[in-house]
């Protein structure tokens, strides 16, 4: 028992300390904190802060992307991993002493566990960081086909683009809050007088998706040749439709082999047993 409190406090002084070196380093490199721009719809769901210099974080546009925008956030998720390290930590010390079997092993092979579980508590916060970022990818990804053809038809209808964007903020913000957001943003951002194709690269860099960086570049590349948007626009989205039946087609291309596989790992063993069984129960009896 001495020795495996020895272990908790050797490992939660070792934790302590990487987590403020690492605190200190971070501080140092990063310098002045920089915020990002006002969004126009507090309302809406937690929304991603545009990064003013290259050396913004992963980390933090995960954590944005997954809901927590605040600056505090990055601070308050270590805290998190090295909190939910320790709690794993302590469960493996009383499951390790009031659990014979366990209690049982030599001084090695429980330190192991400790370590292990530290591990296991300590990954827990990212993967779930992780399930919220790719949920978040997932509803962007459906929100930009509805986007774009609301566009197409703002455009058709008469209106100037960055009016598009204002009237998509307002009709997709029951629907999508978070790409409405964005795209609430980029008309605010355009009307203060960032450029078109910075503002559309920041949104498509913040929401992490292709088909919107692509949009921006469609754009910005139409206004160069003198091309109308409202054709560019419907080749493009004609364009993106074709690429998403193609992911589908792809998806579901591996259907068959999933269920064939399926099928002989179901059907087989069992029409194995039901073949075999009268055979062998036959020659048991002969000898």
């Amino acid at each position: 028992m001495p020795e495996d409190w020895l272990t908790v406090g050797m490992l939660l002084g070792g934790s302590l300390l990487l987590a403020g070196l690492a605190l200190h380093m971070k501080m140092r490199l990063a310098g002045p904190v920089q915020g990002g721009p006002i969004r126009p719809d507090p309302a809406a769901d937690r929304l991603l802060s545009a990064p003013q210099s290259d050396t913004e974080s992963s980390l933090r546009m995960d954590l944005a992307r997954a809901g927590f925008p605040q600056a505090s956030a990055e601070t308050i998720f270590g805290i998190l991993k090295l909190g939910f390290g320790v709690i794993g930590l302590i469960i493996a010390v009383v499951l390790t002493s009031s659990v014979p079997m366990l209690s049982k092993l030599q001084f090695p092979a429980r330190a192991g566990i400790m370590v292990m579980s530290f591990g296991i508590g300590y990954l827990l916060p990212i993967k779930v960081l992780q399930q919220r970022v790719r949920a978040y990818r997932v509803r962007i990804d459906r929100a930009v086909p509805d986007a774009l053809d609301l566009m197409q038809i703002c455009v058709d209808a008469g209106q100037s683009l960055d009016q598009a964007f204002l009237r998509i903020a307002r009709e997709l913000a029951p629907v999508h809050p978070e790409l409405a957001s964005h795209f609430a943003w980029s008309s605010e951002a355009i009307a203060a007088g960032l450029e078109r194709q910075e503002a559309l690269l920041r949104v498509a860099q913040e929401t992490g998706n292709e088909d919107l960086r692509l949009l921006a570049m469609t754009v910005v590349q139409a206004a160069k040749l003198g091309t109308p948007i409202s054709r560019t626009l419907r080749v493009f989205g004609d364009d993106l439709r074709d690429r998403h039946v193609r992911k589908i087609e792809e998806k579901t291309s591996v259907l068959p082999t999933k269920m064939t596989l399926g099928t002989m790992f179901f059907t087989v063993p069992p029409l194995l047993i039901l073949l075999l069984t009268p055979a062998i129960v036959r020659i048991t009896e002969m000898l």
